[in-house]
């Protein structure tokens, strides 16, 4: 269990002694190890994230993080209520699985997904 930015700092240290080249956070808070990188300088290993929020927006700008994956959260909104009025006012059938492309985010690409 993490439970303080000290604690963190020491498990990622021990983690990364061992030739680590990539790292996958499964969760928005890439940047918690983006900072870390950053603060000990560690531009050899790949960082790979979700999430446009600006804490990996701005980390990914710097490229301390190499690229975020974009679950679009708007669409799969204005999809999810489309289908619940749809369904309702027009008895259409609700669709179990709806597949979204995977977006991947990179510094150069980032400005043109705007």
């Amino acid at each position: 269990m993490i439970n303080s930015q000290h604690n963190l700092e020491a498990q990622l240290d021990a983690a990364f002694e061992n030739n680590i080249v990539g790292c996958f956070v499964s969760t928005s808070k890439t940047w918690l190890i983006g900072e870390y990188l950053k603060k000990r300088k560690r531009a050899d290993i790949k960082l790979v994230g979700f999430d446009l929020i600006s804490n990996n927006i701005e980390l990914l700008k710097e490229e301390w993080i190499a690229f975020l994956i974009n679950q679009n959260p708007q669409r799969q909104a204005i999809r999810s209520l489309n289908a619940f009025i749809n369904h309702f006012a027009f008895n259409e059938e609700i669709r179990m699985n709806e597949h979204f492309p995977i977006e991947l985010i990179t510094k150069g690409n980032f400005e043109s997904y705007l």
